[in-house]
């Protein structure tokens, strides 16, 4: 008995030793992080760039997003029993809205993630070495697409 006893000490100190000497936090070198991402004046202009990526995707700029500010304006009107792009939306030619239209979800959503990106940009780019003419530039033109974006929300 006395000799099971020290075997599991023995067993569970080694344990002990072995589980406090690893560490779970492993650095990744080739990650793109928030912190490691805006270092100069080329980040911050790929960054805008992203913004404007974001506002000319088909879920926003390109063509849902119009779908449905035309069909709720009067502006398009939507046959239900043809396959065109203005024909998938006769709920919104009705007047009819749902949380599970994708035409104004996906909207908003995109619009949502400009705004956060503007957000990162306008914080993130007066940190960063560089021409402070430049900087301001792109902090003006990050403004401007949040503040589209802002406008696109609530109209």
């Amino acid at each position: 008995m006395k000799t099971i006893n020290q075997f599991i000490k023995k067993y569970i100190f080694i344990a002990i030793i072995l589980l406090n000497s690893c560490s779970l936090e492993e650095e990744l070198p080739g990650v793109v992080t928030v912190d490691n991402y805006f270092r100069n004046i080329s980040d911050a202009k790929i960054a805008i760039n992203g913004i404007y990526g974001i506002i000319s995707d088909f879920q926003y700029y390109k063509e849902q997003f119009w779908y449905a500010l035309m069909l709720t304006a009067d502006d398009l009107h939507s046959a239900t029993n043809t396959s065109d792009a203005a024909g998938a939306h006769p709920d919104l030619s009705l007047k009819t809205y749902t949380s599970s239209q994708l035409a104004i979800n996906n909207g908003f959503k995109s619009m949502y993630r400009a705004i956060d990106a503007a957000n990162l940009c306008i914080y993130k780019i007066p940190e960063i070495p560089g021409d402070s003419l430049t900087k301001e530039q792109l902090i003006g033109e990050a403004r401007f697409l949040r503040a589209l974006n802002y406008f696109n929300v609530v109209r």
